[in-house]
C-alpha cells in the first residue's frame, strides 16, 4: 500500500484516541464524502481537542441548557414515570399495561467486584435484551440508560440511549429526551435532524447487536419517540421520527470507515505526519500548531454547507480561505464549478490566461468569459 498510512493509529501518535458517543458517531454521517473526516474518525483522533490545540474554542453546550436538561429528565422519572409511559402509549400504540423497567445507569448497576461500569452495563443490557428479543413472557418492557456498542472501523462505541428503549412483545423502541422546546406542535427543524441522527446511532446499535444474537433487525423499529417540553411550561410532548434513512446512511458511512485502507490506498495518499501532540504542551505553541497544519493539509477535505456543525468547521474554514477555494462561495457554486478548486484559476478561464480543459471546463469557460465580457462593458459605461 503506498502511503504510510496503516496502521492509522501510527497517524494519531501521541494524541488521545477519542471517546465514541452518539453525537460524535452520527456526524460521520454529515461529512460522508470528506477524506480527511473519515481518516480522522477511523484513527480515533479526537477532533474537538485537536481544534482547541489549534487555538479554536470548542463549542459546548452552556451549563444553563445542561441544567435545564436534567430537570426536564427528573420530571420525567416522576410518578414511576407515568407521564412517558402514557406517551409512548399514545404515540407508539404499546400497550404496557404491566410496566416493567430497571435502571441500568452507572448509579444504579454498582457492585462490589470492581467491574469497570461500562463494560457492566453492556453485558446486563445485553442480557435484558436478549429475554426481549426472545419475547420472554417476564422479560422487561422499559430500560433506563442501557448501554449498547458499535463497531466503527478498529474502534468500538460505548453508547448509552439517550434516557430509555421500549419493548413490546418482541419489538424494541428507542425513546429520546431533549430539552429544546416545542412550539405550537412545532420545533427547530435543525435539532429535530439532529436528534433523528444521533436516535439513528442508538437504533443501529441495537439493530447490529439483535443480528449478533440471532434475531432479526427488524425487531429493532426505525420509529423513535422523541419527547420535548412544550412552551416554557416543561408540559412533555412527543414526536414520533422514522429514522429508516438516517439508518442506512450511517450504515453506509461506516462501512466506509471499515474500508478505510481500501480508500487510501485508492488516492495514493503520500506518508502522513504524525499529529505532533504533547498535552503538556501550551495551545499557543507556534511549533505544536504547524505540526498539526501540516498532517491536516496532508489530508484532502470536502469543504461546503454542511461543514458547519463539523468540530473541523474553522480550520478547514481558514484554509479554505487561503486557498482561495471555490467552497467559500457554497456548495452550489462550486459544484458548477468542477475541477476549478480556486477563484484564481475560474478568473484565469475568465480572462483567457489558460485554455480550458476538456468539454466540461470548456462549457464553464464560455460561461465565465461572457460574465467577463458583460463586467467589463458595464465597467466601461458607468466611466463613461
Amino acid at each position: 500500500m503506498s502511503g504510510a498510512v496503516s496502521p492509522l493509529t501510527d497517524l494519531r501518535g501521541e494524541f488521545p484516541a477519542a471517546r465514541l458517543n452518539a453525537r460524535r458517531v452520527a456526524s460521520m454521517v454529515e461529512a460522508p464524502n470528506c477524506v480527511r473526516r473519515t481518516i480522522l474518525d477511523s484513527a480515533g483522533v479526537d477532533t474537538s481537542l485537536l481544534v482547541k490545540k489549534l487555538g479554536f474554542k470548542s463549542d459546548r453546550q452552556s451549563p444553563l441548557a445542561i441544567s435545564r436538561g436534567a430537570q426536564f429528565e427528573a420530571l420525567l422519572a416522576r410518578d414511576g414515570r407515568a407521564q412517558l409511559v402514557q406517551l409512548a402509549r399514545r404515540h407508539l400504540g404499546l400497550e404496557l399495561t404491566d410496566v416493567r423497567e430497571k435502571d441500568l445507569s452507572p448509579g444504579a448497576t454498582r457492585d462490589q467486584v470492581r467491574v469497570p461500569a461500562d463494560i457492566r452495563r453492556a453485558k446486563m443490557t445485553r442480557q435484558e435484551l436478549n429475554r426481549i428479543l426472545r419475547k420472554d413472557p417476564n422479560a422487561l418492557n422499559l430500560l433506563v440508560k442501557p448501554l449498547t456498542t458499535l463497531t466503527i472501523g478498529e474502534l468500538e462505541a460505548q453508547l448509552e440511549q439517550d434516557v430509555l428503549a421500549f419493548a413490546e412483545k418482541g419489538s424494541l423502541h428507542v425513546v429520546a429526551i431533549r430539552n429544546f422546546y416545542l412550539k405550537r406542535d412545532d420545533a427547530d427543524p435543525t435539532l429535530v435532524g439532529k436528534a433523528a441522527r444521533e436516535s439513528a446511532v442508538h437504533v443501529l446499535s441495537l439493530q447490529r447487536m439483535a443480528e449478533e444474537m440471532g434475531f432479526s433487525a427488524d425487531q429493532v423499529s426505525t420509529k423513535v419517540l422523541l419527547i420535548l417540553p412544550r412552551d416554557l411550561l416543561f408540559i412533555p410532548a412527543g414526536i414520533v421520527l422514522d429514522v429508516s434513512n438516517e439508518v442506512q446512511h450511517l450504515a453506509d458511512a461506516i462501512d466506509r470507515v471499515g474500508n478505510i485502507e481500501e480508500l487510501a490506498e485508492s488516492l495514493d495518499l503520500p506518508p502522513l505526519p504524525a499529529l505532533p501532540v504533547d498535552l503538556q504542551t501550551d495551545p499557543d505553541d507556534e511549533v505544536l500548531q504547524n505540526g498539526i497544519r501540516e498532517t491536516l493539509s496532508a489530508l484532502p477535505m470536502r469543504f461546503g454547507d454542511g461543514c458547519v456543525s463539523c468540530a473541523l468547521f474553522r480550520p478547514c474554514r481558514d484554509e479554505a480561505d487561503a486557498s482561495r477555494s471555490t467552497a467559500r462561495m457554497g456548495s452550489a457554486v462550486s459544484a458548477l464549478c468542477g475541477d476549478d478548486a480556486s477563484v484564481d484559476e475560474l478568473l484565469d478561464l475568465a480572462e483567457g490566461r489558460r485554455e480550458p480543459q476538456g468539454p466540461s471546463e470548456s462549457a464553464l469557460s464560455t460561461i465565465l468569459r461572457r460574465a467577463n465580457a458583460a463586467v467589463v462593458r458595464a465597467q466601461t459605461a458607468g466611466a463613461a
